[in-house]
């Protein structure tokens, strides 16, 4: 028998017989973590995930609010109000800027649909992370605060929406 396992190997061919398993095969954090312990650990790290996103959507808030307009974001902002739309844009930015102005008028509903969609990435992320026994969770949870994503992250355009849909896409 091969060193370090503890299962038939059989005739050549078959595929080896795993259904018993050593403590060393389980892996380090099972044999060494009783299992009630490893949840409070897994919950603990989700919760430290879920203040570092609440504490960025909090800053992103203070430093951003109600979102920056650029002139493409001016004109969407136009055919949100008027509800005539044209091509030169994706019109599906405006569409939801009238959902949104139904709820909060101006830009500052757009910018807290971007903002929960940017965050929320990066925390679904985090989670999966978590849940395979990573700790570069902490890694997703600081990515966003990298000068070259924070600085887009207050602007009121398509990249945004589309960065926050992948990003949640990514999560689940």
């Amino acid at each position: 028998m091969p060193f370090g396992t503890d299962f038939a190997i059989g005739p050549p061919g078959t595929k080896p017989d795993r259904r018993r398993r050593s403590r060393c095969e389980a892996g380090p954090a099972a044999a060494r973590i009783p299992r009630r312990r490893l949840q409070r650990t897994v919950l603990s790290k989700k919760l430290l995930a879920v203040a570092i996103a609440a504490i960025g959507f909090a800053v992103s808030c203070w430093a951003y609010f109600p979102g920056l307009m650029n002139p493409d974001s001016s004109d969407q902002f136009r055919q949100a109000l008027t509800h005539r739309f044209d091509d030169w844009h994706p019109t599906i930015l405006a569409g939801i800027w009238v959902l949104t102005n139904a709820v909060l008028p101006g830009p500052a509903g757009l910018f807290l649909v971007l903002t929960a969609l940017y965050w929320l990435g990066f925390l679904l992320i985090a989670f999966f992370l978590i849940g395979i026994r990573s700790d570069r969770y902490l890694v997703v949870m600081l990515l966003p605060f990298m000068p070259f994503l924070f600085n887009i992250a207050g602007t009121l355009c398509i990249d945004l929406l589309v960065l926050g849909s992948f990003l949640v896409a990514l999560g689940l």
